[in-house]
């Protein structure tokens, strides 16, 4: 899926969540000229093209919340840039992190 609409320096937006105390902040005044290309890839498409690298999985974690995106209005805000699907809902994973080696 592409969209007309760049994305922004999100992984500075982020490092408060991701990295506390890290320094940084980005690239000032980031503007990206390119367009939004999104891609719908599976849990094991992902873990298969790791393998194929000759990549091993060290840790897989699942979250029920995203950071720094709300993508429906109805998501509830945990705070700290934090979004969740709405109370009285039922939980499924919103974001993973993952962490690999070099097989050998």
């Amino acid at each position: 899926m592409t969209e007309p609409g760049a994305v922004g320096d999100y992984v500075a937006d982020s490092v408060d969540l991701v990295l506390p105390g890290a320094p940084g902040g980005g690239i000032a005044n980031f503007e990206n000229p390119f367009p939004s290309c999104e891609f719908n890839w599976s849990i094991a498409e992902v873990l298969g093209a790791l393998r194929r690298a000759g990549l091993l999985l060290e840790s897989f974690d699942e979250y029920p919340y995203v950071n720094g995106w709300q993508g429906f209005e109805e998501m509830a805000e945990l705070g700290g840039k934090r979004w969740r699907v709405p109370a009285g809902r039922p939980e499924l994973p919103l974001m993973y992190s993952l962490s690999v080696r070099l097989a050998g």
